[in-house]
């Protein structure tokens, strides 16, 4: 009697509903954030927010404050990470989105802590943060952007305490 061998081919689908990818997306997103604001790069890291966000800093000394609108975002940032900010690493990151379909925004709640010297007073410092930020997704440019952030700097501490002071343009 001659032997039967029988083959059979199972296909198992999965399909994500367009809620779930967009976190996915989302959170993909945020990471590249946290890089792009390591390594310094200000005018990619603007362009990962809406014209209109807003950024709210609590806790970080004199950059504490609401900053609305690309330029003041932007003005910002150069004083941090270009004047003030010598070296940068940002690690420990845990992050949870949170997709609300009804308004179609996308919410990343995250913890991390930054690393860095000071170019100011080459001076060492760390800091915890708790952060919230808000994704839409812009048709314009066919991606999600930050539409409103708010970083929480839970513990901030330098050597001396001398790090952000003074502030300012000058």
């Amino acid at each position: 009697m001659k032997e039967q061998t029988t083959t059979t081919t199972m296909t198992v689908t999965s399909t994500a509903t367009p809620t779930q990818l967009a976190g996915s997306v989302v959170g993909d997103s945020f990471a590249e954030h946290l890089l792009l604001f390591s390594s310094r790069n200000v005018s990619a890291i603007v362009s990962q927010y809406e014209t209109n966000a807003t950024v709210q800093w609590n806790g970080a000394y004199c950059f504490s404050g609401i900053y609305a609108g690309a330029g003041f975002i932007t003005l910002n940032l150069n004083l941090f990470l270009i004047k003030y900010t010598n070296l940068l690493d940002i690690g420990n990151v845990t992050l949870m989105t949170t997709t609300t379909a009804a308004n179609g925004s996308v919410m990343v709640n995250s913890s991390f802590n930054m690393v860095g010297q000071s170019r100011t007073y080459y001076s060492n410092f760390t800091s915890d943060i708790s952060a919230q930020d808000t994704y839409v997704y812009s048709t314009t440019v066919s991606a999600w952007l930050i539409s409103h952030e708010i970083w929480e700097f839970t513990e901030f501490n330098s050597a001396g305490n001398v790090l952000l002071v003074p502030c300012g343009p000058n």
